[in-house]
């Protein structure tokens, strides 16, 4: 609306106000003398032409500020979409670079996880190695038989 207010709509308007006017007072003497009235038809008819092309002249200006106006928009709201998109793109960037060394940690297991042995290293048979035999001492609990 601040480029429609440079358009000298308040002269415009108050010419047109005053031609309609004008022509109410015709019409009000026409009403009560039609001879009166009927000397004045060219200048009734020039008041027209005049109030008429007042109000295409301003019917193109306003059309061609709204123009503007919709083409100024619709230059903003491609550059709100394409930032939009930017930092969507930059938090999708922030969460990947967060997530693998997350997954890194989780699986290779960080500095507060124990490292453990391989599981052929517990149990050799499951990696083909023979398994050898080792001295094994339990506590037994005394039978009838030892004592």
């Amino acid at each position: 609306m601040s480029r429609l207010s440079g358009l000298g709509i308040a002269k415009r308007l108050s010419l047109i106000v005053a031609t309609g006017a004008v022509l109410l007072a015709l019409a009000n003497a026409a009403k009560a003398s039609p001879a009166s009235v009927r000397s004045r038809r060219g200048e009734i008819a020039d008041r027209n032409n005049a109030t008429d092309d007042e109000l295409g002249a301003l019917t193109d200006e306003v059309t061609a500020t709204v123009a503007e106006e919709q083409q100024s928009m619709d230059r903003t709201v491609g550059s709100i979409r394409t930032l939009s998109l930017l930092v969507a793109l930059i938090g999708l960037v922030v969460l990947i670079a967060l997530a693998v060394p997350l997954a890194r940690s989780i699986r290779r297991g960080g500095p507060h996880r124990r490292r453990t042995a391989p599981p052929g290293r517990h149990v050799p048979a499951l990696t083909g190695r023979a398994v050898r035999r080792r001295s094994v001492r339990t506590r037994t609990a005394p039978t009838a038989d030892r004592a």
